[in-house]
């Protein structure tokens, strides 16, 4: 029987492309957890405008996943999220559960409960595609939680391209800004689109700080939901520390 131990409901942003949200949150998920994913229509680019009109769309996939019977339903892809400004999480997360009787959560609210559950209150941000509008917005929800944003650096990568972002790269990337900032409690890697699962590990022992990732903190958000607390190495802390 699949799903035996848990059924995850996932609404994913973009049909038609490399889904690394999904590949990665697959990869970690323990014998017995059946991810069972559904895709919203873009957004068409990361403006304001096209990502405030994928909001119409959540609820119907909300529906669509339930049908087919899932314990929770987490809305993974950040930008539609943030779109909505600060508490646009739990706007969604309200949508969702009125719309299925289930709960639910976001990748935003994963990504900060993840950072408060390792004791990170100072971290430095990076955003390997982020437009500068995503980001800004990141930067403003990460604040209204509480969090300091010690420093803020974005890559230079084309939308179409990012789930081919070489993982080296990231590394790189992440661990010179983390050096280059002072006093940081931990990293953040935000955008579910890069993979990083090659690299978290070894980014965490390098710096010597917790490492939160996009697609990591989503899996450990939805598996405390589902109390599934196994620990899972190989991919830094947080998946050890339910």
């Amino acid at each position: 029987m699949f799903g035996w131990r848990a059924r995850i409901g996932c609404i994913h942003p973009r049909r038609g492309q490399l889904h690394t949200s999904m590949i990665e949150m697959e990869k970690v998920m323990p014998e017995g957890v059946y991810l069972n994913d559904v895709f919203l229509d873009g957004p068409k680019s990361q403006t304001l405008e096209d990502l405030v009109a994928m909001f119409p769309q959540l609820e119907p996939a909300a529906q669509e996943v339930a049908q087919i019977g899932v314990d929770l339903i987490i809305q993974v892809g950040a930008p539609i999220c943030l779109a909505q400004g600060p508490g646009g999480d739990k706007k969604i997360i309200g949508l969702i559960e009125q719309a299925t009787g289930m709960p639910a959560t976001t990748c935003v609210t994963a990504l900060v409960q993840a950072l408060q559950h390792m004791d990170v209150h100072k971290v430095v941000v990076v955003c390997p595609y982020y437009a500068e509008a995503s980001a800004g917005m990141l930067r403003t929800v990460l604040e209204h939680a509480g969090l300091e944003v010690v420093s803020l650096v974005r890559g230079e990568v084309a939308w179409s391209n990012i789930a081919d972002i070489p993982q080296p790269q990231v590394y790189r990337m992440a661990k010179t800004a983390f050096f280059q900032a002072q006093n940081a409690d931990g990293l953040l890697i935000a955008g579910g689109g890069a993979p990083v699962y090659e690299i978290v590990e070894a980014l965490e022992m390098d710096i010597g700080k917790p490492v939160v990732a996009h697609n990591f903190a989503a899996a450990w958000q939805a598996l405390r939901m589902a109390h599934v607390r196994q620990p899972i190495q190989g991919y830094g802390r947080l998946l050890t520390v339910f």
